[in-house]
């Protein structure tokens, strides 16, 4: 007796896995977020460390436009994706701005977010007993990337506003570069995907219910 598949939901997980990886993760979470909790394993399976790297708007509108309705967080997909972020990088751009200058702090918008990348002009724009005291009990890895010279004023603004508000974290790096943020941990955090690209299937030992 020949069984009729009733629903796209019937599919196997290999087939929405398949289908998935033809999808960028903003436009995976505007699909799919929300509509059942095994699409939204199989959703955590395939972005299990998601990254907001403000960098990726410059000069981009549509990526802008993106990143700003991800950040307001008013729709389904925008919500869930953002509770799921591990790991932000802040570097000057407007999204960056934005998400600075908002009112509710990091630990509310990013319940997830477990590493912080500061670079270029967004070191100058923080403050840092507002950004890093509620994130105290859940940020691990802090990493800044100041500008050169050594000397600058930036640099020390910085480290004495982490000795002042006694603030420490289990991870640390405060980088003087010139330039683009080149040859850095986050560069080489290869495993973590970008918001704009489209992705290879997850590696996993067990299959997602």
């Amino acid at each position: 007796m020949m069984t009729t598949m009733k629903s796209i939901e019937y599919l196997p997980n290999e087939i929405w896995l398949l289908f998935m990886s033809f999808l960028s993760p903003i436009d995976l979470y505007r699909a799919l977020a929300g509509l059942n909790h095994r699409i939204n394993d199989l959703l955590s399976s395939m972005t299990p460390r998601p990254v907001l790297d403000t960098s990726q708007c410059a000069g981009d509108r549509l990526c802008f436009s993106d990143l700003f309705q991800l950040i307001e967080g008013k729709d389904i997909w925008s919500q869930f994706l953002r509770s799921s972020i591990d790991t932000i990088r802040l570097c000057g751009t407007l999204v960056s701005n934005a998400l600075c200058n908002r009112h509710q702090t990091f630990s509310h918008l990013f319940p997830s977010l477990r590493r912080l990348y500061i670079s270029g002009k967004a070191a100058n724009q923080i403050k840092i007993s507002q950004l890093f005291i509620p994130l105290l009990t859940t940020l691990r890895d802090v990493h800044f990337v100041l500008d050169a010279p050594m000397n600058s004023s930036s640099y020390y603004e910085v480290v004495n506003g982490f000795t002042d508000h006694e603030l420490s974290f289990y991870r640390m790096v405060f980088d003087i570069e010139s330039g683009k943020f080149v040859n850095s941990s986050f560069d080489n955090y290869l495993h973590l995907f970008n918001l704009r690209e489209r992705f290879a299937l997850p590696q996993t030992d067990k299959t997602v219910h």
